[in-house]
């Protein structure tokens, strides 16, 4: 048999085709490379701004929580004043001995001294069944009542049962909700 002979006109059209083909690889190479970088620097833009909110999201509740801490203090001071209002109607001495709470007493911590004197004072209120020298509903410390009682895992329905019947709080749907979205649970 003789040999093969080549047929240049095939030969350059396969050339041709490999350099379209090559030509097509290289261009999805680097089209793929372009899609990955975009999707590189989009992950990084959404990956930034969520740090960014979430940063401006622990100021909020930051600030929020500040904001309560202010309350409950106001509020037990109030209540402060309100037993040494009430001790003097009764001729009993303001923080005598044994009226301050044992944290108090033994030198605790401030916190605790002032948690405890809360307790203390609700305790000597309810024992006397005197109503507060204002005659109102002291919704402040309503309020602090509903915030242990939803951080102690509470159920709505119970804390308005215990806010009307122990608090005098004839509609306390507000103060609940108020009470649970600051606690993040709504």
């Amino acid at each position: 048999m003789p040999p093969a002979r080549r047929n240049p006109g095939k030969d350059s059209l396969a050339g041709a085709a490999s350099e379209r083909v090559r030509a097509i690889i290289e261009a999805a190479e680097a089209s793929a490379a372009a899609i990955r970088a975009d999707a590189e620097a989009e992950a990084d833009r959404i990956r930034r701004r969520a740090e960014e909110r979430a940063t401006e999201l622990r100021s909020e509740v930051r600030t929020d929580v500040q904001g309560m801490v202010a309350s409950i203090r106001d509020g037990m001071d109030r209540l402060r004043r309100d037993l040494e209002r009430l001790e003097q109607r009764l001729g009993e001495p303001a923080g005598a001995p044994e009226h301050q709470p044992e944290a108090a007493r033994a030198g605790g911590d401030e916190d605790e001294a002032d948690i405890a004197l809360a307790e203390d004072a609700a305790v000597d209120l309810d024992e006397r069944e005197e109503p507060s020298s204002s005659g109102a509903t002291d919704l402040e410390g309503a309020r602090l009542v509903a915030l242990n009682m939803a951080l102690d895992g509470a159920p709505r329905d119970e804390v308005a049962r215990h806010l009307r019947e122990e608090h005098g709080v004839a509609e306390p749907g507000d103060l609940i909700d108020e009470v649970y979205e600051s606690i993040g649970r709504s």
